[in-house]
Formats: C-alpha cells, sequence, structure tokens
C-alpha cells in the first residue's frame, strides 16, 4: 500500500530511522561541545589544529574497523555493534578525564568526529538501499528533519545543564542514548528489510573499503565535493572558536553557549528540512541544487572578508550548518540510491566521513605550520574559506555531468 503515494515500508523505513538518528545526533551533542572545551582547558584554542591533524589517523582506524566488521555481521549487526563499541569508548574516555587525563581529551575529540559521522552513514546507507529515487526527494528532508530534533533537544539541555552538572558529565548522555537508539534500529531492520550484497557484486568484490569504485564513476568528484566542504568547515570553525575563546574564557560558560548555538543551528535547520527541502527537491534539479550551496557560501565567505567580525563568523558559520544538515544532505544522498551495495555501504563511507574529516586533518596540519612560522590564523581562515568555496562551486558542474552519464 501507499500513502501519499509513497511506499508504507519506505515510510515505515523513515519514520523509524529518523527517530533512531535524533537519539543518536541528541547524544552527539552531549560530546561536540565538551569535547571543544575540555581540550581547550588542557591545551588552549590555539592547540585545536594540533588535535585536528589527528583526524585522519583516527577515521582510517574506524572506517576500517567498520569495513571488517561490514563484512563480517552484515549491515544489521554491525550497526548495532558499533554502537555498543561507542559508547564503551566514551565510557573509558569519561573515566580517563575524570582521572585528570590530558591525552583522554585529544582522542575524545579526535573520536568524537569520526563515531557520529560512522553512525550517521550507516543510517543512511540502509534508507538509500530501501527508498525509490522518487521516495527519497519527497521524504529525504523530513528525515533530517526528525533526526535534527534531537540535535535541538541535545544542544538544549546541554546549554542549560553543562554548568550545574559540569562539562565532563555531559558525555554520560552520549552513552544512554545509544540504547534506544539500538533497539530502534533493530526495529527498522527487522520490519523492511536488511539490505545484502547481489551474487554479481559479490565477484566484483572492491576491498572493505570499496576504493575501487572511484575510477570511472562520478564517486571521485563527490569525494572532492566533501573534501571542500570539510575544509570550509574547519576554517570557519577555527575562526569562530578562537573568536569564541577570547568572548568566553570560561570552560563551563562556553560549553553552555556551544550547546545553545548549535541548538539554533539544528532548530533552523527544521525548516528548511521540513518545508524548504522537499520543496527545492520537488521543483528545482538536483544540479541546480547542487551548484545554488557553494554559491551561498562563496557569498558568506567574501562577506567575512570585508566584515571580520565574531558575529559575522557565527552567522556564516550557522549558514553552513543549515544548509549542510538539510538541503545539502538530502541532495547529495539521491546521488547513492542508483548505485551497487558497495559504493552505498562501503565507498559512502569513506566519502561522507573520511573526506570531510580527514580535509580537516591536512588543512589543519598545513595551518598548525604556517601560524609557526608566522602567518597570521584569521587570514588564514578567510583565505581557505573563499578556497574551498569556489573548488566546492567548480567541482559540481563536472560531477553532475558525470553522473548523469
Amino acid at each position: 500500500g501507499k500513502i501519499l503515494n509513497i511506499p508504507r515500508k519506505h515510510l515505515l523505513a523513515a519514520l523509524i530511522m529518523s527517530v533512531a538518528a535524533a537519539f543518536i545526533i541528541c547524544g552527539y551533542e552531549f560530546a561536540r561541545g565538551p569535547s571543544y572545551t575540555l581540550f581547550k582547558k588542557a591545551y588552549g584554542s590555539e592547540n585545536l589544529p594540533i588535535a585536528m591533524m589527528f583526524m585522519p589517523l583516527g577515521m582510517y582506524i574506524l572506517l576500517y574497523a567498520y569495513g571488517r566488521i561490514l563484512s563480517w555481521l552484515g549491515p544489521k549487526r554491525t550497526f548495532i555493534f558499533t554502537m555498543f563499541l561507542y559508547s564503551m569508548i566514551f565510557l573509558a574516555l569519561y573515566f580517563a578525564i575524570l582521572g585528570g587525563s590530558s591525552v583522554a581529551t585529544v582522542i575524545l575529540f579526535v573520536f568524537r568526529e569520526a563515531y557520529i559521522l560512522i553512525l550517521i552513514e550507516q543510517y543512511w546507507s540502509f534508507l538509500n538501499s530501501t527508498f525509490s529515487e522518487d521516495s527519497a526527494k519527497k521524504i529525504n528532508g523530513p528525515v533530517i528533519g526528525v533526526s535534527g530534533i534531537g540535535g535541538v533537544l541535545g544542544g538544549y539541555m546541554v546549554g542549560h545543564y553543562a554548568v550545574a552538572l559540569g562539562t565532563v558529565n555531559m558525555l554520560l548522555f552520549a552513552v544512554i542514548l545509544m540504547l534506544p537508539a539500538a533497539v530502534l534500529v533493530a526495529f527498522a531492520f527487522k520490519y523492511c528489510g536488511e539490505p545484502h550484497i547481489s551474487r554479481d557484486e559479490k565477484k566484483e568484490h572492491h576491498g572493505y573499503l570499496a576504493l575501487g569504485l572511484f575510477k570511472n564513476s562520478p564517486l571521485a568528484f563527490l569525494f572532492f565535493v566533501v573534501v571542500a566542504a570539510g575544509v570550509l568547515s574547519t576554517a570557519l570553525d577555527l575562526r569562530f572558536q578562537g573568536l569564541l575563546q577570547i568572548a568566553l574564557p570560561s570552560t563551563d560558560e562556553q560549553t553552555a553557549f556551544l550547546g545553545t548555538f548549535f541548538a539554533w543551528a539544528q532548530g533552523l535547520s527544521l525548516f528548511w528540512q521540513f518545508i524548504l527541502t522537499p520543496i527545492a527537491l520537488r521543483y528545482f534539479s538536483i544540479r541546480a541544487i547542487q551548484i545554488f550551496i557553494p554559491a551561498v557560501h562563496i557569498i558568506s565567505s567574501i562577506t567575512i572578508f570585508i566584515f571580520p567580525s565574531f558575529m559575522v563568523a557565527g552567522v556564516a558559520l550557522l549558514l553552513f550548518k543549515i544548509l549542510d544538515y538539510s538541503l545539502f544532505r538530502a541532495a547529495k544522498e539521491i546521488l547513492y540510491i542508483p548505485l551497487s551495495f558497495d559504493a552505498r555501504y562501503r565507498t559512502k563511507e569513506v566519502i561522507d566521513t573520511f573526506a570531510g574529516r580527514g580535509a580537516k586533518g591536512v588543512i589543519s596540519t598545513f595551518v598548525f605550520v604556517l601560524t609557526k612560522a608566522g602567518a597570521a590564523t584569521s587570514s588564514l581562515y578567510l583565505a581557505m574559506s573563499f578556497v574551498a568555496s569556489i573548488s566546492w562551486f567548480c567541482l559540481i558542474i563536472p560531477m553532475m555531468k558525470y553522473y548523469k552519464k
């Protein structure tokens, strides 16, 4: 049967998985702000690029482990097992930080950046294996919206309870919220089916991360689009965090402010997710949408250059987060639907986790070296944001041409 001309199976998958993702993202908010403030308390905001230098290594370790586990357990059990594993890592880091370990704050920062993407990409791999392209255009936006509610609630609670309960205790909520998410994931696979690799695809298996699929496909262009987005995100984030450290030097107050800031980002994204994204996907081509997004960021980068202030930097980062959480994500996921199992479950993880977070690590290394040589960080961040947004814009046309072909 169908509801609103969408198959019931697709609606059920969307509902269950989006609520599961809401719990995951809510838990992530209890780790995001604290990971920044605990690291800055231990090492200072000027050393954030050093922590980001370790992201490619941390991301590769988790990605490779994911690929091995996927081959061993399959999509359903891999999803549930990784949630359990990440909960145990959070608990270990929590007790280490309580014990006074500064190194644990670095590990937390790197782990927090990696774990959330591997979990979120798994739920999108499931949905992309379940939806048709027509269904995805109608419900990808609302799916992101429902999951984004978790981010709003998580950010709101961090903003209100970080000072009272303490920053480090926020990490416990990231663990607790994994449980209902795992239960819902199990229900989604039970009632909607588990995606399996076909016999023909098994014969052409490309390894644990399916890197061979980058050859002769639009996935290579998509990889570099995500790299450009990651560079832009890093430049905006580092600029904003530096200015925030000056404005609010207190650790708990910073945690509360970041919780509120990210709650606003998630809250404003809801309008795009539930209203504007479905309308845009219905009336505009994926190509037009993909061109529109970097064009907006080019304008933001120019604005920051002309008006370099804390407020403008915050608005630019907020705008990036809003578009990233809604229109960009919804349009990008549609590109995976007609592709193979390995493309949806393996290469996708490399693109949407390693490309973005790996770019942060590489760029952070670049920034660290140049600042030690005497370069002004503010100028570097402005140049990075402009170059990244221009590169993103230029990559879209050949990517969509290749994809259509």
